[in-house]
């Protein structure tokens, strides 16, 4: 049988920047467009709402004033939910649990071939077909997708932009991109 030459190699060992953006990264690829948007459009509604009866019905009255504010309040949580406060829940429980279990956290070798992706570690392999995968990408990170809970990843500081763009080539209608 014959040895095939990988395409790009790429190996790292993850640090704690690294695990914290795939954890922020597979949230984001895993929220679905629509899901966005209804929590944004969500959250317009409540602050809109929020300072209406506030000015209809608060003034003079501190306790309404004081719940008409809350409503506000809870509108720009759950509008900024996606881009401001889940990746902060995420990274920072990300960080917690690599500090815990850093010594897990080992070095991963990717070889990249024409048809699939091999995928080596002190725990795990396998060789995976891109047909099995879909790709997200963000300005960090490459993430492959196998399914649900399933991902490998490759931190973009390790790789130059020149293999960023052998990447874009071998999936050429890869995932989506979010910068």
């Amino acid at each position: 049988m014959e040895q095939q030459t990988p395409l790009l190699s790429v190996s790292f060992l993850p640090t704690k920047q690294d695990y914290a953006d795939y954890q922020i990264a597979a949230c984001n690829a895993a929220a679905s467009p629509g899901e966005r948007l209804f929590l944004r459009a969500a959250g317009f509604v409540l602050v809109v709402a929020g300072f209406v009866l506030c000015l209809l019905f608060g003034v003079g009255n501190p306790q309404n004033t004081v719940f008409f504010s809350l409503l506000v309040l809870l509108g720009l949580a759950v509008g900024f939910f996606h881009d401001s406060i889940q990746p902060l829940l995420v990274r920072s429980r990300a960080q917690s649990f690599y500090d815990h279990a850093g010594e897990r956290m080992t070095a991963q070798s990717l070889s990249f071939f024409a048809d699939h992706v091999d995928v080596k570690s002190d725990r795990y392999a396998a060789s995976l077909p891109y047909a099995m995968l879909s790709v997200w990408e963000d300005g960090r990170i490459l993430l492959l997708r196998l399914g649900p809970g399933e991902s490998r990843y490759v931190p973009k500081r390790a790789l130059s932009p020149e293999d960023v763009q052998k990447l874009h080539a071998l999936f050429p209608t890869g995932g989506q991109t979010q910068k």
